[in-house]
């Protein structure tokens, strides 16, 4: 384990001291301290009496400076052994601390050295609580000492705590690795540090290595207590034969042989899941244990499919035998409640059910036969098959009823329904365009009855019978509504047209056959129609494209509203086919009044009431600017054009006609009332009517 790197702190300045201490000894020996100053102090007194002396004495001059020499020599000499004496007492100092702080120093650095063994141990949470700034006052030895002791006896506490952990988890990691190896959990490597790994993220990897090694013993022990279900179910479908042991020497298994085969006759009859509870909870799921029981529960559920797939068979060939037996339901319910599961027994009670069916076919093949002619007849009466392609199937007039004859019906049948699928959409589209042209047809004769109808019934009427506007008697309330109807799905019979041919030139391309419909080649006889009505058409358009231009009666809101300036109809009658120019009716038609007159105004109103008594509840949604059919034009034309004598069509005399034209002008609606609008105004009512029941259709009607 690498020591961690201890960052600079005041002991250091320390030890930094204690080596410039060395230094100043060897400074000590190598410069001694200069004592010329002192001497040339003592002497100087002493030359002056040294020279008097000498005078008196009556010496030579040069005797003074030989005895100055000569003491000064002495007195050197006494000063250099007393430094000598004084250096080595201060060297015995030096040395003796110098030993002091060594040995508080190195105890300081294996205390550091300690501290960060024990701070790398421990991970992110040891670092050390203590910390110095640069502007801190230098520690003491001793004081550095005392600290790292302390900070010391702090992390062995936090060690010891997680060593004990430590060492619970590597006990149930050791327990997990005997039962899943070595593939799924890893021991960690025995340490040679001083100090074991027990850093948070080794003791979470630590955790998270048993928590993924627990729900891995966790998915083996549901794995297999799935396989002891599945191979338990399999025992209870087949019954016999039951498992054997093996000769294996694997421990888990011999274990699993033992504990499990004896039991194996109480868990089919019990069908008690507390048996495998208590097995899985007891057994150590190896792999070589999954591996032994998956390998007997797929054997056992191999055999349980391959019974299940033989009745499966069986039963395929038995229920359309009990359909045309016409067995009955409950009878069915009872043999297949009774023959539940697979055993021998069960396929051998299919088997003979089968035999007894077929048998009974044979007996009834002729009502076989006919059953299946049936359904082929509906299949080509909906296709429109001709007579020559029915006649191609030779054998439905055969009337030897056999297994051939049977199986060639079955045959044609399985086809024609083939066919049906991929003739689907044409032959919905078919049968849409034959209701069209029907419904053209019957319009067309529709229109042809209503005019012959209107002109033999209405010839001899009375012109001013009022009550034909009025709509009175036997009539058809819904009559418009369904023309209507069938007006909007006949207009869009070109567009059906153009879809059945793009789809069966589509069919006739992917089949490579014509489409036929009763024997005919329909996109061509489609196309003859096409064709045929085009020039009907054009000769037509041809035929009367000399004639005089049709005259359009015109009523406006004005008219109904009664005002002065209200424009009156022509008095010449429209044709029969002339086309209407569409008006919007006016709102307040239903609260309209006509006249002065009370029995006008019973007229109009009860015309109002007729309109919106249809369809009281079904107001349009909005009016569509369009020529309407001509529903009205003789009625109202004979009303214009054949009023009685001397009476107005509402019953009003002529006397009364005029003097309404010679009286004053009223602030009233009534005093610019004219009969010709009167006439109008009823007339715009029924076109009102008419425009609500065009608009009822169109909103009633379906999108095709």
């Amino acid at each position: 384990m690498s020591s961690l790197p201890v960052s600079p702190s005041p002991n250091s300045n320390i030890e930094r001291q204690i080596l410039t201490e060395n230094d100043k000894g060897e400074e000590i020996d190598a410069a001694p301290p200069s004592f010329e100053p002192f001497i040339n102090a003592l002497l100087e007194p002493a030359a002056k009496v040294l020279t008097e002396l000498h005078e008196r004495i009556g010496n030579a001059p040069e005797s003074t400076p030989k005895d100055l020499s000569d003491a000064r020599l002495h007195i050197q000499a006494l000063t250099q052994k007393l430094v000598d004496q004084a250096r080595e007492a201060a060297k015995d100092v030096v040395s003796r601390r110098q030993r002091d702080a060594a040995e508080l120093s190195k105890e300081c650095n294996d205390l550091v050295s300690d501290v960060d063994d024990l701070r790398l141990a421990l991970g992110e949470d040891g670092k050390r609580k203590t910390r110095f700034k640069a502007g801190d006052l230098p520690e003491s030895l001793t004081a550095r000492r005392d600290r790292l002791k302390e900070e010391f006896h702090t992390y062995t506490a936090t060690y010891d705590q997680r060593i004990i952990k430590l060492d619970g988890l590597l006990d149930r990691l050791r327990k997990l690795h005997a039962v899943l190896g070595d593939k799924l959990v890893t021991l960690p490597p025995e340490s040679e540090d001083k100090f074991k790994d027990v850093t948070s993220f080794s003791m979470r990897t630590m955790e998270q290595n048993i928590q993924r090694a627990e729900g891995e013993l966790a998915r083996r022990k549901d794995a297999f207590k799935t396989s002891l279900i599945g191979l338990s179910n399999s025992l209870i479908e087949i019954v016999e034969p039951l498992p054997e042991a093996s000769n294996s020497e694997d421990e888990a298994i011999v274990a699993f042989e033992e504990s499990f085969y004896p039991q194996l006759p109480k868990l089919i009859e019990t069908e008690d899941e507390n048996i495998i509870d208590i097995l899985v909870e007891t057994l150590n799921p190896t792999d070589s244990l999954l591996e032994h029981t998956e390998s007997l529960r797929a054997g056992l559920e191999d055999e349980k499919i391959r019974r299940e797939e033989e009745i499966q068979t069986v039963y395929d060939q038995l229920n359309p035998l009990w359909d045309k037996l016409d067995v009955d339901e409950s009878q069915r319910e009872q043999f297949i409640n009774t023959n539940m599961g697979s055993t021998l027994g069960v396929i051998e009670a299919y088997h003979q059910e089968l035999d007894r069916m077929l048998e009974l076919k044979r007996e009834n093949m002729a009502l076989f036969v006919q059953r299946i002619r049936g359904d082929i007849e509906k299949l080509w009466d909906y296709m429109q098959v001709g007579s020559n392609e029915r006649s191609q199937f030779t054998a439905f007039t055969d009337d030897s009823f056999n297994d051939e004859c049977l199986a060639e019906h079955e045959n044609i049948l399985a086809v024609l329904q083939e066919e049906k699928n991929t003739k689907g959409k044409i032959l919905t589209k078919v049968h849409l365009y034959n209701q069209i042209v029907s419904e053209e047809i019957q319009l067309q004769a529709s229109i042809l009855i209503t005019t012959s109808e209107y002109w033999l019934t209405h010839s001899q009427e009375s012109a001013n019978d009022a009550s034909r506007l009025l709509g009175r008697g036997p009539r058809d309330p819904g009559r418009l509504i369904r023309e209507e109807k069938m007006r909007k799905r006949v207009a869009k019979k070109s567009q059906i047209e153009a879809d059945l041919l793009e789809m069966l030139e589509s069919w006739e391309n992917e089949n490579a056959r014509m489409f036929l419909i009763n024997d005919e080649h329909f996109a061509e006889t489609l196309k003859q129609r096409i064709a045929s009505k085009a020039q009907e058409k054009e000769n037509k358009r041809k035929g009367k494209g000399g004639g005089p231009p049709p005259v359009t009666r015109k009523a406006s809101n004005s008219s109904l509203n009664g005002s002065t300036n209200s424009t009156t109809t022509t008095n010449k009658r429209k044709p029969l086919h002339a086309p209407q120019e569409s008006i919007t009716p006016a709102p307040s038609a239903k609260r309209m009044r006509v006249g002065s007159a009370e029995s006008n105004k019973g007229v109009v109103n009860s015309i109002t009431k007729s309109t919106h008594s249809h369809n009281s509840a079904i107001k349009p949604k909005r009016m569509v600017n369009k020529q309407a059919p001509p529903r009205y034009p003789i009625a109202l034309s004979s009303v214009a054009e054949s009023p009685a004598n001397g009476h107005d069509p509402f019953g009003k005399p002529a006397q009364a006609q005029a003097r309404s034209k010679t009286m004053p002008s009223k602030k009233s609606r009534r005093s610019s009332f004219k009969p010709e609008t009167r006439v109008a105004s009823v007339s715009s009512v029924i076109d009102h009517q008419y425009a609500e029941l065009e608009a009822i259709a169109a909103g009633e009607e379906e999108d095709w």
